[in-house]
């Protein structure tokens, strides 16, 4: 039986080990994806462009305030703004363009109502980044650009490929904006793109499309979360596992450790009080009763139970019974054959 009980409680012992082990690996895989998340930005994000034309140079206001939660604090980012341009003979005349871009900062302190973009752009002390670079098309000859464009011809005919040329113009190298308590989290964004005077008039640059692109520069642990994820994986889950399972059985032996005291404090109590018990209930009163000796009188207090005895000791006999409430003692005679008188 005990062997089956013993056994009853390793059985039960594994099974509550395995069911902990793996719940506490699911809660290891969800904490690192939930630190990845917040720990690992975005390898890049992208803000689309709409170009205004008629008012002067060609100009843009964004918004980032959309995309600034993506973007983090003290995290160094590439900023290139990505043209598609077509290559027409207005656009290759022009040569050299210039693309600036202001980045403006959430005004602090916040001011009781959601400011506009124009708001948030016409002060000047938010700006956090100010920039001009140049752009150029690539240059290609008159015959390599037929040539491209007899051999492209089938594309161009069915649509599967547009006469456009990319042009990335890297704006700002390691950028990345103060955090902390007076944090200045990119709100808005302005982008001009100036041409150079045509000797004929005034021309700008003929745009289909253009992207702001933020893109990740990653360092240290950063560097390597992104660029190694299966190791770090695999790391990380079972480093939170095992300090998961540890804290488990750290846990386990204070909690078993605790109700061992318990029980051994209430063992040691309830025996002692046994004790006490037995001491009150029993009471040895000697003494003579008539010509004969008495060895001994038991007197019992005991409610509720019957309690037998007998017992030889120094040459007597004797034998005593309790039951209920009432008091019954028996004084056994000698046991030799021969009995000595008693005193008067």
């Amino acid at each position: 039986m005990l062997l089956n009980t013993h056994a009853q409680r390793t059985a039960l012992a594994s099974v509550v080990f395995a069911l902990t082990a793996l719940v506490l690996l699911a809660v290891s895989v969800l904490s690192y994806a939930v630190f990845y998340w917040s720990y690992v930005p975005d390898s890049a994000v992208t803000k689309h462009v709409f170009l205004h034309y008629g008012h002067g140079t060609p100009h843009a206001t964004l918004d980032l305030r959309d995309v600034s939660p993506s973007l983090f604090a003290d995290q160094p980012y590439d900023v290139a703004l990505s043209l598609h341009v077509p290559p027409s003979s207005t656009n290759l005349a022009l040569g050299n363009f210039m693309v600036t871009l202001e980045i403006h900062a959430y005004p602090l302190p916040p001011p009781p109502s959601p400011p506009t973009t124009s708001e948030i752009l016409s002060d000047p002390s938010a700006i956090l980044a100010r920039t001009t670079k140049p752009g150029l098309l690539q240059y290609k000859s008159h015959i390599e650009r037929t040539l491209s464009d007899l051999i492209k011809s089938p594309l161009y005919l069915t649509g599967l490929s547009h006469q456009v040329e990319h042009v990335r113009i890297p704006l700002l190298d390691s950028w990345s904006f103060p955090g902390g308590l007076f944090a200045s989290t990119p709100a808005a964004a302005r982008l001009e793109i100036s041409t150079p005077s045509h000797p004929h008039g005034a021309a700008d640059l003929q745009i289909a499309s253009a992207h702001l692109t933020f893109s990740t520069h990653y360092r240290g642990l950063r560097w390597f979360l992104h660029n190694h994820r299966l190791i770090s994986f695999l790391l990380f889950v079972s480093i939170f596992w095992g300090a998961g399972c540890l804290f488990a059985g750290v846990m386990y032996w204070f909690v078993a450790a605790q109700i061992s005291n318990g029980t051994r404090t209430g063992r040691r109590e309830e025996s002692r009080d046994l004790g006490e018990s037995d001491a009150d209930d029993y009471e040895f009163v000697t003494g003579n009763f008539g010509s004969s000796p008495v060895a001994s009188t038991l007197r019992s207090r005991t409610r509720g139970s019957s309690v037998g005895t007998s017992a030889r000791e120094g040459g007597f006999e004797w034998e005593s019974v309790v039951s209920g409430s009432t008091r019954a003692t028996s004084v056994g005679a000698p046991t030799s054959d021969k009995t000595k008188p008693g005193r008067r």
